[in-house]
């Protein structure tokens, strides 16, 4: 594809499956990440197709195996991976063999004491409950949002954060049981029971994911975070694409 390649140094395959959501076969590859000036350094969880390039699944609408029906990766895209490199160089590594396999309870060790990231592109919510509890309890903090919590077990509450676009989501996935990450065009929309993101420009940079903690689900006692909308898909954020992808949801 005249793609670059960036080389992956190291990562580990942790698990392999069918995808809850199609049955086709996905991966979850660990990588250790040092220079994202917003989530620290770390470990992140990318969720790939085993059997397609991202690129090609994206194309092909293929992608829905580890990210469901989430409406940025619908119509004018407004996912925050926009930068393809990264998970096209990881799908070709993998194929190579370039990531050993490992055990999750192997993983935790490796991890101890560490920031985590679930899902640098993917769904968690994809990969079995048991796996991401055997990868987070020795990790120092952990991040990971699930566009999936409408159809997949509630106990993954106490792990991710429920992504939603709208109060009316928010108000839903919190009478479920899940602290929220909610995505606005404005700080003015935050509401009394969200608290804005410390790692975002408008919460001042204060922190960074991997300083932060408070998006780690039910574990922890807070308040939903909110965040203005960011990334290099900011600009497709608007009230009006949001109704016309969902033909139901208003951001207000």
């Amino acid at each position: 594809m005249g793609i670059k390649v960036r080389t992956y140094l190291t990562g580990y395959e942790v698990w392999r499956g069918p995808s809850p959501i199609d049955g086709q076969p996905i991966v979850a590859i660990l990588v250790k990440t040092r220079k994202n000036p917003k989530t620290g350094p770390g470990w992140t969880l990318y969720i790939l197709r085993r059997d397609i390039d991202p690129i090609r699944a994206i194309a092909e609408g293929k992608d829905k195996s580890i990210c469901g029906s989430c409406i940025h990766r619908l119509g004018d895209r407004t996912c925050y991976v926009q930068f393809w490199k990264a998970p096209h160089g990881m799908y070709q590594k993998f194929k190579r063999g370039g990531y050993p396999r490992r055990t999750s309870a192997w993983i935790a060790l490796l991890i101890i004491d560490a920031y985590v990231r679930l899902g640098g592109y993917g769904d968690p919510g994809a990969l079995p409950l048991p796996l991401l509890k055997e990868i987070v309890p020795l990790s120092r903090t952990w991040t990971g949002y699930t566009h999936l919590w409408k159809m997949i077990s509630r106990y993954y509450r106490e792990l991710l954060m429920a992504s939603v676009e709208s109060a009316k989501e928010k108000t839903r996935a919190n009478a479920m049981g899940y602290r929220t990450f909610r995505v606005g065009n404005h700080v003015d929309e935050m509401l009394p029971d969200e608290c804005l993101c410390p790692a975002s420009e408008a919460g001042g940079f204060k922190a960074t994911c991997s300083t932060c903690g408070l998006c780690a689900g039910t574990s922890i006692t807070a308040r939903n975070v909110f965040i203005p909308v960011h990334g290099s898909a900011s600009g497709k954020f608007t009230k009006e694409i949001f109704a016309e992808k969902t033909g139901r949801i208003s951001l207000v």
